[in-house]
């Protein structure tokens, strides 16, 4: 197919993909992270930076366990003249978008509330909200080549809590989710950037068509 008639598919294609995707999980995790982020930044005019970054990573976890959701709708299992990949790429795009933009709208005020030196906590924490999607997108992703059902939707976030699990009751010289004064805030930050592209490039091998063929045929007849 010429890339002219690839480019034609896409909006119609989008279209019906914005129909199948389950928007209720984004609707509630956006309304939570009003909740938890928007109001307290509302009501208190001293806001403590701890429970501000609390809040932040919230939200994040939540928004991006609800994205991934996009990823295991009953559509991935139609035949449609398109690739997989491309299929698979505008629903990242269709749910991760919105999501991505009601955290950044909620997460600038909240930390532009803690005064001087915020920006520094923006970085920090979009990479460790970029990281959190990918691993929840990247759960879903593998999940919806060997299963389908809406259970699958769930392993986003089962994938989001495994890590979450494993990475929260590390010592302080490991510690993954730093307080808002620690000295090693910088340096593992720059683990969770070079986490970035390891786990984009996972996703583009689960959203592509590189597995066989026959095995993905076989599990559609069931």
């Amino acid at each position: 197919m010429s890339v002219t008639g690839r480019r034609g598919q896409i909006a119609p294609l989008g279209r019906h993909l914005i129909h199948a995707i389950a928007w209720r999980p984004s609707m509630a995790a956006a309304l939570v992270a009003v909740a938890i982020l928007g109001l307290p930044t509302l009501l208190d005019r001293q806001p403590n930076p701890e429970h501000t970054l609390r809040s932040v990573r919230l939200a994040a976890l939540l928004l991006g366990a609800s994205a991934s959701v996009a990823l295991a709708d009953q559509m991935d299992w139609l035949q449609v003249p398109t690739p997989r990949w491309l299929r698979q790429w505008l629903r990242v795009i269709i749910a991760v978008v919105p999501c991505a933009g009601v955290w950044a709208l909620l997460t600038v005020p909240a930390l532009a509330a803690l005064g001087t030196g915020h920006l520094r906590f923006v970085v920090g924490l979009t990479a460790e909200a970029s990281v959190s999607a990918l691993i929840a997108l990247l759960g879903v992703a593998v999940a919806v080549r060997f299963r389908r059902g809406n259970v699958v939707a769930l392993a986003g976030a089962a994938a989001l809590l495994g890590f979450v699990c494993a990475t929260l009751f590390l010592p302080d010289e490991w510690a993954a989710w730093p307080a808002a004064g620690a000295a090693n805030w910088g340096r593992v930050h720059q683990w969770w950037w070079c986490a970035l592209p390891v786990l984009t490039l996972g996703l583009v091998a689960a959203n592509g068509d590189t597995l066989s063929r026959r095995y993905t045929y076989a599990v559609c007849k069931r």
